[in-house]
């Protein structure tokens, strides 16, 4: 059974993953109803080495700007090559002067035989996973994956497909390969930069002109009056 779920989910991730929290000047607005629909309501995730905790999808990816879906399983060779490669992409992408919020969170989709294999093979992971149920068939399903590993960018805003499985595999390994400066120019001008609709970076742009005109304080307690 899934361990049991912790409450403050935003504290737990920012302390987790970084040293010092950087407080963003707008939430972004995620599609929750679609990942919802497409995770579930709770996705896993690991504050230390140590531990597996539930979040509520909606905390786990809040202020994710592009959400990954990572296909793999332990048995899988290839697997076992590309996710070195990602974990390195992922833990450079979360320090602190890099896009510790406002970009990329990864989400494992498991391709396991057994709920053991999977746990083994999550424990390697720093990122995010679904539970290991009956939602990963249908998951793979509906992107359409027929091979592991597979890599699905997807605009959070939207819940639309920003990188294909086709390309996003080889951009992580290109990026790799050049350095923690290919990795951020990877996901900072090619996937945040070119590859978002119009319309989503339309939103982004009013919402960082509305904290710049009135400052980073109005904005949150614009958004704390929307909530009540």
């Amino acid at each position: 059974a899934p361990p049991p779920e912790e409450e403050g989910g935003n504290s737990i991730i920012a302390s987790s993953r970084r040293r010092t929290a950087i407080k963003p000047k707008f939430d972004i607005p995620t599609e929750t109803t679609f990942f919802n629909n497409l995770f579930g309501p709770s996705l896993l995730f690991h504050p230390n080495s140590n531990e597996t905790i539930t979040l509520d999808t909606e905390t786990a990816l809040s202020n994710s700007r592009l959400v990954a879906l990572y296909f793999s399983a332990h048995w899988c060779p290839p697997c076992r090559r590309f996710t070195p490669m990602l974990i390195e992409m992922y833990q450079h992408l979360k320090e602190d002067s890099i896009l510790p919020t406002h970009g990329l969170e990864i989400v494992f989709v498991s391709s396991d035989r057994d709920e053991q294999s999977f746990g083994h093979y999550y424990n390697s992971m720093p990122w995010l996973a679904v539970p290991f149920n009956t939602l990963q068939p249908m998951i793979k399903g509906r992107f359409g994956v027929n091979g592991i590993p597979a890599l699905v960018v997807l605009d959070s805003m939207t819940g639309d497909v920003v990188v294909n499985m086709q390309q996003s595999k080889s951009d992580v390994m290109r990026a790799c390969q050049g350095g923690d400066e290919a990795i951020e120019r990877l996901v900072k001008e090619e996937w945040l930069g070119q590859m978002l609709s119009m319309e989503s970076r339309a939103i982004v742009e009013s919402l960082e002109m509305s904290c710049l005109d009135d400052g980073t304080e109005n904005c949150n307690e614009q958004k704390d009056e929307n909530n009540n």
